[in-house]
């Protein structure tokens, strides 16, 4: 009687971003997901400040966080069935270099957490008219959301 020696492969999978071959268990997310890249390639996405290194305004500055400005005012625009605006990143940086403050209240912006009461937003001066260069100007977020009528439009 011949005795075969058999070995139990663990299942393997080769990442596609590293292109190494690990263990399953190695392509296990916190959430216990199975995940598309290692963990080591997965956690590498993330910044030191613990973002998706592709959402952190820390890491991007100013030129990300005007990316997501103009992103985010087209796509209100599409929402809203209004002509896509002429903002440019060049326009949108211009702003975010001279305008510091509030111009409604005076608080400093926070460029950083964009959803904190005072986080910077794009906001139209005349609220019929599409997102242009013309018609934006910054302000913080509490101000931006409030009732249009609680303001009186005051320029800077």
């Amino acid at each position: 009687m011949i005795r075969i020696k058999m070995e139990v492969k663990k299942k393997q999978k080769t990442c596609p971003h590293c292109n190494r071959t690990f263990p399953i268990d190695k392509f296990i997310g916190r959430s216990g997901k199975v995940l598309t890249r290692c963990q080591t390639c997965t956690n590498s996405q993330y910044c030191e400040h613990g973002k998706v290194g592709s959402h952190c305004y820390q890491c991007r500055g100013n030129l990300g966080v005007a990316r997501v400005m103009i992103h985010n005012a087209n796509s209100n625009d599409r929402r809203d069935n209004r002509l896509k605006g002429d903002l440019t990143q060049e326009a949108v940086l211009k702003l975010l270099d001279t305008i510091t403050q509030c111009p409604q209240c005076n608080c400093d912006f926070d460029y950083i957490n964009r959803n904190e009461p005072n986080g910077v937003t794009i906001q139209r001066i005349d609220n019929s008219k599409t997102h242009t260069i013309a018609n934006c100007t910054l302000w913080c977020k509490k101000c931006n959301v409030t009732d249009g009528n609680v303001w009186q439009w005051r320029s800077t």
